[in-house]
């Protein structure tokens, strides 16, 4: 009998151990999505072309929070061993898009973003992929494309 009760017991215990994990774990879930929406950025392209106006009229949302910042400055060596920074591009249109080879979305894009570079070369757009696993990215490159894999920047 008092095994019966103590296995009743522990059973008991667990069975409220895991209703308040899971209760603890949906509050904190609900917490960092009261959090993420708090400092949720959202970029709008300009409409007119031209610089942020400073005020935005009632159909045009809220004004980006991020006209006019600069953004971080790093700098960073190239597979073929040269330093490259952000600031070398200062005054052109770059897109920052971090990678790893075994990141199936990335591999996706990767053929969209080079499509999207040659496009816009023109106007001085560049493309920098920056890569944790710097070994298999280079490999990756060679497979992706034809000419030398210069756009990817290890981290």
């Amino acid at each position: 009998m008092k095994r019966m009760a103590l296995v009743v017991g522990v059973m008991v215990f667990g069975i409220s151990l895991m209703l308040w994990a899971g209760w603890h774990n949906l509050r904190e879930r609900k917490l960092a999505m009261q959090r993420a929406q708090e400092n949720k950025v959202e970029l709008i392209p300009d409409k007119s072309g031209g610089a942020a106006q400073a005020g935005a009229s009632e159909g045009d949302g809220p004004t980006p929070k991020m006209t006019g910042k600069t953004a971080p400055a790093f700098t960073l060596t190239t597979l073929d061993g040269k330093k490259v920074s952000l600031s070398d591009y200062k005054g052109r249109p770059v897109l920052v898009n971090f990678w790893a080879t075994w990141c199936g979305p990335c591999k996706v894009e990767m053929p969209w973003f080079e499509e999207l570079r040659k496009q816009y070369a023109s106007q001085g757009f560049e493309v920098l992929g920056l890569a944790d696993d710097v070994d298999a990215a280079r490999m990756r490159l060679k497979r992706w494309r034809r000419e030398p894999a210069s756009l990817i920047r290890s981290c």
